[in-house]
């Protein structure tokens, strides 16, 4: 009779175990297949450039991924620079691939133009350091004393345990080491072309504020920021404008102080300093003349002519503060300002 208790209690607790809802090996396999799984992200990124007063850096990039992320830290993400520049340990001072560590300073997601979100986004945002050792896109190689875009120039983005999409860990993160595209803090400038009688054609940039001006301010670069040599591909007028912030003439703090001012920037095909148009420096043989007066003057006219100028400022540094004198030597009653 005891042994009959026994199993009848038995029996009773195993019934009272099941009506409590003891779940099935379906509902086990269910329970397991919603929760968040690992997943791998894909992604590309655009690269943005700023200019200081030492030249031009890479200090931001905004990535679009697969998926969206629940959020982003800076020491979460890994980015690796990969790119030509010059190595000046050699006397022959080459021109090498080179990568680089680069440093992370903030990381968050954002819209697709950088702009801080409040929550998940497929696009983040990681702020770069920047420095004259870390970041530039621009190589400049003493042999040819020219400034020229970086070729390769990538960026390896990686990211560490702790990155979460929709809750699930980011168990790895692939993004396409070429840039979709490189944003510039002077791409508000508008670029053209002129081409002179003589032949000589001019990249430049230039800018109109608005409601116009009567005064017109022309930035004469360096040697190092003229139009590469023939068998190379040439450089552009935003490597004028990024390697010494010349962009900052129309940008508000100068334009403020000088009441509104149209601004002509261009570019030399070689250095304002060759004498024949071989792009060769002339050193120690230098004449005091230029191969790109006449042109120069014709650009500078057809600016001033199209804007409604009556007032023309020239300013430059090197050789474009050479160029500035010798245009003021060459035709001392056309301009108003050195």
């Amino acid at each position: 009779m005891k042994k009959l208790r026994m199993t009848l209690a038995l029996l009773l607790v195993a019934l009272l175990c099941a009506a409590c809802g003891g779940n099935t090996a379906q509902e086990e396999d269910n329970q397991v297949s919603e929760m968040p799984q690992d997943v791998a992200l894909t992604g590309t990124y655009t690269a943005y450039v700023s200019g200081y007063d030492w030249g031009a850096a890479v200090d931001k990039v905004v990535l679009q991924l697969s998926a969206p992320v629940d959020s982003a830290s800076g020491p979460v993400f890994v980015v690796t620079e990969t790119k030509s520049a010059t190595d000046y340990t050699k006397e022959d001072t080459p021109v090498v691939e080179q990568t680089f560590e680069r440093g992370v300073t903030d990381a968050y997601t954002s819209d697709a133009s950088g702009n801080r979100a409040s929550g998940a986004s497929s696009y983040v945002t990681l702020e770069l350091n920047a420095s004259p050792s870390e970041g530039s896109p621009i190589n400049y190689d003493p042999v040819t004393g020219q400034n020229t875009w970086c070729d390769p120039y990538t960026l390896d983005i990686t990211a560490l345990p702790g990155l979460f999409s929709n809750g699930a860990l980011v168990s790895s993160l692939t993004v396409d080491p070429m840039p979709v595209n490189m944003v510039t803090d002077v791409d508000f400038l508008s670029l053209d072309t002129f081409t002179a009688t003589d032949g000589i054609t001019y990249e430049y940039a230039y800018y109109i504020p608005d409601g116009g001006s009567d005064t017109l301010v022309v930035w004469l670069h360096g040697g190092g920021e003229g139009g590469t040599a023939t068998d190379v591909p040439k450089t552009d007028p935003r490597i004028v404008m990024l390697a010494n912030e010349a962009a900052n003439l129309a940008k508000a703090d100068f334009q403020a102080k000088v009441g509104g001012a149209n601004v002509l920037i261009p570019q030399c095909p070689t250095m304002w300093m060759d004498e024949d148009g071989s792009g060769v420096y002339p050193g120690d043989a230098a004449r005091g003349t230029s191969f790109y007066t006449e042109s120069l003057k014709e650009l500078i006219d057809a600016c001033a002519e199209s804007t409604g100028s009556k007032t023309v400022i020239l300013t430059g540094c090197s050789n474009g503060g050479f160029m500035s004198l010798l245009m003021a030597l060459t035709y001392p009653d056309a301009y108003d300002g050195i």
